[in-house]
């Protein structure tokens, strides 16, 4: 019975990791969407009206490529840089959700490193127990934040500071090794050997 529960557990959580980033997406994109157009109509509003509808609409999102790539190039200098680190430290990152929001695209821009993208192995005990898991994120001091999953359900799991010099750092792609926890590591010692070997060419 057990069994059963477990399977159900699984390949329910198999079908959610693949639903849920696509719903994701589909809401976000249509949001993208919807925010363009609702920047776009009030440019558009300034051109005479016997312009042809798609050209205006050309036009004004020309204008704001045009507003978010100068934007873009003065930030890109120290002191477009510096103004406007200041600006968000004074003003923006006090309003609600702004951090959680900007980790958000920066990581869907590639431009922060996203969680759970280095697997792991850590010994949190000293006991000769070594347990996987994600790096999630790294302190000032250099510690490393690592989430070790339980199974089958990944959804708990533990959250370590472990110093680097304790971590194991493996070449096992984050995917595989959620798939390989949510089969209750059928194929765990295979992959870290692989992943030694790996590390050694």
């Amino acid at each position: 019975m057990n069994n059963f529960k477990n399977f159900l557990a699984t390949t329910f959580l198999g079908g959610l990791v693949v639903i849920l980033p696509l719903a994701i997406f589909a809401i976000l994109a249509k949001w993208v969407i919807s925010f363009f157009d609702g920047i776009i109509d009030p440019i558009s509003a300034l051109f005479p009206e016997r312009w042809n509808e798609l050209l205006i609409k050309i036009l004004a999102f020309g204008i704001i490529t045009a507003i978010c790539f100068t934007i873009g190039l003065v930030v890109r200098t120290q002191f477009g840089n510096s103004l406007f680190n200041w600006i968000e430290e004074q003003a923006f990152s006090r309003l609600p959700l702004y951090s959680t929001i900007k980790n958000t695209v920066q990581q869907f821009f590639g431009k922060e490193k996203t969680a759970f993208s280095q697997v792991v192995l850590i010994e949190p005990f000293a006991n000769g127990v070594k347990m996987m898991g994600f790096v999630t994120d790294e302190t000032k001091e250099g510690l490393l934040t690592v989430f070790t999953p339980t199974a089958p359900n990944p959804t708990n799991g533990y959250v370590f500071l472990v110093k680097k010099s304790d971590v194991e750092i493996l070449t096992i792609k984050s995917e595989e090794a959620m798939k390989n926890i949510l089969s209750l590591g059928a194929d765990m010692g295979e992959m870290v050997e692989q992943s030694r070997k790996d590390g050694k060419s």
